[in-house]
């Protein structure tokens, strides 16, 4: 637990891993290879996130043929966004999803939600997803090595 813990912080964890190890446990390369450096904390991936999400925004809208005429070209040219979560399945309203659950440290979630968005928006945000990926696998396998109390 302690492991996991240091880990979800994304601080090094390479000596709890090592206690991890002495205790004959089957460590899982992902792990093994984000050890030495950690895995990128939730508050960077949420403080890097707003620059992200409006390179995102302006790939789709850049290739929405539908965001013509003058609302189309300020929306592009100011990089307007919601920040709040919204209803809807265009970039923008997705993204604002995708933001709260950054904001809510449920990185899957948001993956699962980048995922719909138009591939040209995928492209802009995947130096952060790799990241985001890199996190939400190392603590998934963490996880799947402590033993199950029955509770969430």
């Amino acid at each position: 637990a302690r492991l996991r813990s240091v880990a979800a912080i994304g601080s090094p964890f390479a000596v709890e891993l090592a206690d991890a190890a002495a205790l004959g446990l089957d460590i899982p390369a992902v792990v093994e290879l984000a050890a030495e450096t950690g895995v990128t904390s939730v508050t960077t991936l949420a403080e890097m996130f707003p620059d992200v999400a409006r390179d995102a925004l302006a790939a789709a809208r850049s290739e929405d043929p539908e965001k013509g005429g003058l609302a189309g070209y300020l929306q592009r040219q100011l990089g307007a966004r919601s920040v709040t979560p919204r209803e809807g399945d265009d970039a923008d309203a997705v993204l604002s999803r995708v933001e709260s659950a950054v904001q809510n440290g449920d990185i899957p979630k948001a993956m699962e939600l980048i995922a719909t968005l138009p591939e040209v928006s995928q492209a802009e945000m995947a130096d952060w997803l790799i990241l985001a990926r890199t996190r939400a696998d190392v603590l998934a396998a963490l996880d799947g090595l402590l033993p199950s109390n029955g509770s969430n």
